[in-house]
C-alpha cells in the first residue's frame, strides 16, 4: 500500500497555488451550492498536487504543535499543553489521510469530504457535527492494515485505548471544557507542579518499541511516532521524486523550523533524523 502512496507522490511536486478547499470551492462543472451529501464526481488537475501540499503543511504544523507542547509542560502548563500536543495529533493523521488522497475540508460554515476512487475524485457535504470525531475514525479505518516499517508502527493502527477511536479527542475536549477536569494546576502548589512535570515529562522515546508508563508519556511516544511515520513517509516520497530541488527546499526550511523552536540538541537530532526517513 505504502509503495503506491510513494509511487503516486514522487511525480507531483507538492507546489502549487490551490489548497484541497479550492479544488471543491471553485469547480466549474459542480458548483459549490450543488454538491449534495451523497458523493458526486469532480475533476481537477491539480488535486494530487494540492494534495501533497497539504501533507507536508500538516506535516511541518504538527512538528511546530508537538514541540511546543514540550515546552508548556516543562513550564507546568500541563492542560494547554495537552490541548497543544492533541493539535499536533490531528495535524498528523490529516496528513497522513491525506497520503491516500482522502480529506476534509471547511468552506464557510460547511464541511466537505474528497475522496480518490479508481481514476475519479468524488466529493460530498457533510451533515454531521464533530469533524474531528470522523476524522478519527477515518484515520483508524484507512491505516487499519496499513505495511509501513509494521515492526516500528503497527502501534499507531489501532486505537491507543482498544476499540476507542475517540479517545483522545475526548480527552482534548475534558481538559478544555469540563471544569472538573482540566486547568488544575491553576490551584496547585510549587511542588506539585515540580512533580507533575517529572512525571509528565520524561523521555521515554524508543525507536523500535513502545514500552507502557503512564497516560501523559505514552502518548508521548504515541504523538512523536506518528509524526516520525509521516516525516518517514515524506522522505521515501522524496528520495524517489521528480522534483529533487522542490524537496531539497522542503527539507532545508523544515530543518530550521526545528532548530527555531527546539533548543535541545538531542531532540533536534531526533526530528531530523525523522525527517530523514530513521
Amino acid at each position: 500500500m505504502y509503495s503506491t502512496i510513494i509511487s503516486k507522490f514522487s511525480k507531483v511536486s507538492g507546489v502549487c497555488e490551490e489548497y484541497v478547499k479550492d479544488a471543491i470551492r471553485t469547480n466549474p462543472m459542480l458548483p459549490l451550492h450543488e454538491i449534495k451529501s451523497v458523493y458526486q464526481k469532480i475533476y481537477s488537475s491539480n488535486l494530487r498536487d494540492a494534495f501533497f501540499k497539504e501533507v507536508n503543511l500538516y506535516l511541518d504544523k504538527s512538528l511546530y504543535h508537538y514541540i511546543i507542547s514540550k515546552s508548556l509542560l516543562s513550564y507546568g502548563n500541563f492542560s494547554w499543553g495537552a490541548i497543544t500536543q492533541y493539535y499536533a495529533n490531528f495535524f498528523v493523521i490529516s496528513g497522513l489521510i491525506r497520503l491516500h488522497e482522502h480529506g476534509y475540508s471547511r468552506i464557510g460554515n460547511s464541511d466537505f469530504e474528497i475522496v480518490h476512487s479508481a481514476s475519479d475524485y468524488k466529493v460530498k457535504k457533510l451533515k454531521v457535527e464533530g469533524l474531528h470525531r470522523i476524522v478519527w475514525k477515518k484515520y483508524y479505518s484507512l491505516f487499519d492494515s496499513f505495511d509501513f516499517k509494521p515492526d516500528i508502527f503497527n502501534t499507531l493502527y489501532s486505537p491507543f485505548m482498544d476499540g476507542d477511536y475517540y479517545y483522545e479527542t475526548n480527552r482534548r475536549n475534558n481538559i478544555n471544557y469540563d471544569p472538573s477536569s482540566g486547568y488544575k494546576e491553576l490551584y496547585s502548589s510549587g511542588k506539585t507542579i515540580n512533580q507533575s512535570i517529572k512525571e509528565k515529562t520524561k523521555d521515554h522515546y524508543n525507536m523500535k518499541n513502545f514500552g507502557q508508563f503512564n497516560e501523559w508519556i505514552d502518548l508521548d511516544n504515541i504523538t512523536q511516532h506518528r509524526i516520525r511515520l509521516l516525516a518517514n513517509i515524506v522522505s521515501y516520497i522524496d528520495s524517489n521524486t521528480q522534483y529533487p530541488v522542490q524537496a531539497k527546499d522542503r527539507l532545508l526550511r523544515r530543518k530550521k523550523l526545528i532548530l527555531r523552536y527546539e533548543n535541545n540538541r538531542k531532540y533536534q537530532k531526533r526530528y531530523a533524523a525523522w525527517l530523514e526517513g530513521k
